[in-house]
């Protein structure tokens, strides 16, 4: 397990594994807090969750997938707290994403990327989240 979160009574667990809470699961979980039990909330991720924040319904996870709660998204991805499913925001970061932090209705990620939507933001961009959108801004070079 190299991330964790806690909204409620669920903890979110991402990392190497394959098996966590008596559960098959790939690389990400939702774990009852009080029991270590994996719930039914699986987006099955095809490569390592190394970064998990939880902000109201959605959870956002990075890491260096590829694919993850049933569609393409690119090391980044914002996924519904209550299915698992991947949500229609689709950043498309071109490498791993190593930390994700939540202030308000501000995303902030950092990682092994170069690039956001195509968009210059060398290994750390801050996204508003209402609407979904990349700021303009580089805070490294």
């Amino acid at each position: 397990v190299q991330a964790v979160a806690v909204s409620g009574a669920t903890v979110y667990a991402g990392g190497s594994f394959t098996r966590i809470g008596g559960q098959t699961r790939n690389h990400l979980a939702a774990l009852d807090a009080a029991t270590g039990i994996a719930t039914d909330w699986n987006p099955n991720a095809n490569g390592t969750v190394q970064a998990v924040a939880v902000s109201g319904a959605t959870v956002y996870v990075g890491g260096s997938f590829t694919s993850i709660g049933g569609q393409t998204r690119n090391y980044l991805a914002a996924l519904d707290a209550t299915t698992g499913l991947a949500t229609d925001w689709n950043p498309n970061v071109n490498g791993t994403v190593r930390a994700i932090g939540v202030s308000g209705t501000t995303l902030y990620v950092g990682g092994d990327f170069t690039t956001v939507g195509g968009e210059r933001r060398p290994y750390f961009a801050q996204f508003d989240m209402m609407p979904p959108a990349v700021r303009d801004w580089i805070l490294y070079e």
